[in-house]
């Protein structure tokens, strides 16, 4: 058997939208909650990643891409691979293990790990949920060649670019370095959703990049150097791009011999 694409409940077009409008109505609930309690603010916000899942959930059908995993090539175990072990960089880069262990000595342990979880759950619905799935279901209409490649950039940037909400109140340079990393990290977790056929998976890596102990501080974020950035995340970039590549071409193999078909 293949992989067949799901058919959305939702238009690409409509997606798009809703995904578009609960980033607005998340990040009003944001500045409004700003004075709030934290816990209050925590609790709301984590509410609202719920409901956003749940409203990505029933726009997609599913958690799923496929009817089933895409078969993996050599190539594609090749360079699933490198991109994982550029992963592991990128995690001790952001000193993701120390800050799990900090996790459970600070305090607000319920704090930091709800705000973590509702970035995770919030950005990975509406940017690997309702964006990828829109771009990828408008490609495969239009004939588009590299449909899982164009879907991941496409999406991957506008997750970086959400992240100019952050130019209030912080560092310009820290924001675009932001953006760019988190165009990276977009990038990679699409291939990971399509490669696994699920949110988990991105939703947990995300969960534990966002995992330390001041994420319930409202602190301002800082500036690295631009050599230690394109060092550290460029390599992933690279191999995350080359894997969807090779996706893509395994794929529209498949496609050319009559092998795929979108699900209806």
């Amino acid at each position: 058997m293949v992989a067949v694409i799901i058919e959305n409940r939702w238009s690409w077009g409509r997606q798009i939208t809703l995904a578009i409008g609960l980033f607005l109505v998340f990040n009003a609930l944001s500045m409004y909650l700003y004075n709030a309690a934290l816990l209050d603010y925590t609790i709301a916000e984590f509410g609202f990643a719920l409901l956003s899942f749940a409203i990505t959930f029933w726009a997609l059908k599913s958690t799923k891409v496929f009817t089933r995993r895409l078969s993996m090539t050599r190539p594609l175990i090749i360079w699933g691979l490198i991109a994982l072990v550029m992963l592991v960089i990128v995690f001790i880069f952001a000193q993701v293990p120390q800050h799990i262990v900090m996790v459970f000595q600070a305090k607000h342990f319920l704090v930091n790990t709800l705000i973590a979880l509702s970035a995770a759950i919030f950005e990975e619905s509406i940017c690997r949920g309702l964006f990828l799935s829109a771009f990828l279901v408008h490609a495969e209409y239009n004939s588009r060649t590299y449909k899982m490649t164009r879907s991941a950039v496409y999406s991957s940037f506008l997750f970086g670019v959400f992240h100019l909400v952050n130019l209030m109140g912080n560092n310009p340079a820290a924001v675009f370095e932001q953006i760019f990393w988190a165009f990276v990290l977009g990038v990679f977790f699409s291939a990971l959703r399509f490669t696994t056929n699920s949110l988990w998976w991105g939703i947990l890596l995300h969960f534990l990049l966002d995992w330390f102990p001041s994420a319930g501080l409202k602190s301002g974020i800082t500036a690295t150097s631009w050599g230690i950035i394109l060092a550290v995340f460029a390599p992933l970039l690279v191999a995350s791009i080359i894997y969807l590549v090779k996706a893509d071409q395994a794929y529209e193999s498949r496609v050319a011999h009559g092998a795929v078909q979108v699900d209806s």
